[in-house]
């Protein structure tokens, strides 16, 4: 979530339209590297300002990075499942 400062503030507690507010990924990132953090700060962004074009476009890729973490042994399929859940459009 953004601060005023433009920072992604973690502790905020800004509701988001398109990511899943429920669903908890901290300790998924804790093995994500700077890159996924980067991505997500992007798809905040793009939901805060109502961009449903840039959140897609950083979402699809998102799922593909993510993914490629998981086929690294980075993450589980399990934790590549709920990312994709919280950061991915509703269909």
């Amino acid at each position: 979530m953004l601060s005023e400062k433009g920072e992604i503030d973690m502790n905020n507690n800004t509701k988001f339209q398109w990511i899943d507010n429920d669903t908890d990924v901290s300790e998924i990132l804790k093995k994500c590297p700077k890159h996924i953090h980067k991505m997500i700060e992007e798809m905040e962004q793009a939901d805060l300002e109502d961009n449903v074009g840039v959140f897609y476009a950083v979402s699809d890729d998102f799922e593909v990075a993510t993914k490629m973490l998981m086929l690294d042994d980075v993450i589980s399929k399990k934790d590549w499942e709920t990312l994709c859940y919280k950061y991915s459009l509703p269909y």
